[in-house]
């Protein structure tokens, strides 16, 4: 399998808000016929001299190669700037090619592409998926309609950014009947108005609000939810707390509420520059797989505040930062099998779960 055509599409102008003044995607067709797609980023020229830029760069380095040959062509590449080493504008467009020649060996296999990466994205290519272009290669063909384009039934998507809602009515026109787009909060909105489950809940929330979210989805009056899975982004740092474990720094309140009504995951990690402007943070995209009754038997409302009491003075030990909660808190400990000596960090989700039942007598 040889690499054969190269096609540069330029969409302009991306949508308010969006960053950048336009955007660059290059799509790749092997001999065999498979084709591949990928995003440039840094495009520090114009897109005309940038499409030169990338022409240049698989003319020399790409064209007949291997498309499993990323990092020999890679290395190519990276030595051949014309101004420094490496030269930020090839790199710009080696981004792109490299993207859509993974693109390429996932569709060649069969696989998605994280999985051909050991199960995680690996931060040298900063994004990846599968674009699958209109023939007109109009603009819309690039914003947000991947569920959409994957065969989602219905999709009720907000967006609480007034801007952008004219780009969002056009994928709406293109998929008639399954997209509804609400100018709105999500703290403020009830989405269960709109669909009737199971609903899948995928979202790239506000960094200030998204655990706020995760809490009120995790806690609701019923359970099971409305919800079926959550895949969810946020900071780095939020992330490990859902999915900590005992005995680590990470581990809190967070944790113990997901993991006690769902089966959480990391299955992504993106660096700043995967976004235009960069954070000043790391990302993480989450997966919660809701259960069909909590993990262990608890008062919901007494495991809650047992927690938050005992991770509030984290570091003291259980017969001083639960002395409140009962006046025989000792003999309610050892009652549960915990150590009135122990240490909230140190305590197990069934732990805190047997505790709360205790306390509950």
């Amino acid at each position: 399998m040889k690499l054969q055509d190269l096609e540069v599409i330029v969409t302009a102008p991306p949508a308010p808000g969006w960053g950048g003044r336009y955007w660059i995607f290059v799509k790749l067709t092997t001999d065999t016929g498979v084709t591949g797609i990928g995003e440039c980023y840094a495009s520090s020229l114009g897109p005309t001299t940038m499409t030169h830029v990338i022409h240049d760069v698989f003319e020399r380095h790409m064209q007949g190669q291997n498309p499993e040959d990323i990092e020999l062509m890679f290395r190519r590449a990276y030595s051949s700037g014309f101004t420094q080493r490496p030269d930020l504008t090839v790199m710009g467009a080696f981004s792109g090619l490299e993207i859509a020649c993974w693109d390429i060996l996932g569709k060649d296999r069969d696989r998605p592409v994280w999985a051909l990466l050991g199960g995680k994205m690996n931060e040298r290519i900063r994004a990846y998926s599968y674009l699958y272009p209109l023939p007109h290669h109009d603009v819309n063909s690039f914003w947000g309609n991947g569920l959409l384009a994957a065969g989602a039934r219905r999709v009720v998507a907000l967006e609480k950014d007034p801007r952008c809602m004219a780009a969002l009515a056009q994928i709406a026109a293109a998929y008639p009947g399954r997209l509804d787009v609400f100018n709105a909060d999500a703290l403020d909105f009830d989405i269960r108005g709109q669909l009737t489950g199971p609903v899948r809940v995928v979202a790239n929330l506000p960094y200030n609000v998204g655990t706020e979210l995760l809490v009120r989805w995790l806690t609701p009056k019923d359970w099971p939810p409305f919800w079926s899975s959550l895949t969810l982004m946020f900071q780095k740092e939020v992330a490990e707390r859902i999915i900590a474990k005992p005995g680590t720094k990470a581990y809190g309140r967070l944790g113990i509420l997901a993991q006690w009504k769902s089966n959480p995951s990391v299955v992504m990690e993106l660096p700043p520059e995967a976004f235009t402007p960069p954070p000043k943070v790391h990302s993480a995209v989450v997966h919660l797989e809701a259960l069909a009754e909590p993990r262990f038997p608890a008062p919901a409302g007494l495991l809650s505040s047992t927690v938050a009491m005992a991770f509030n003075q984290r570091r003291k030990m259980l017969r001083s930062s639960l002395k409140s909660a009962a006046p025989d808190i000792e003999t309610a400990l050892r009652d549960a099998g915990l150590e009135p000596t122990a240490r909230a960090e140190e305590i197990s989700l069934e732990g805190f779960c047997a505790l709360a039942r205790r306390l509950a007598k």
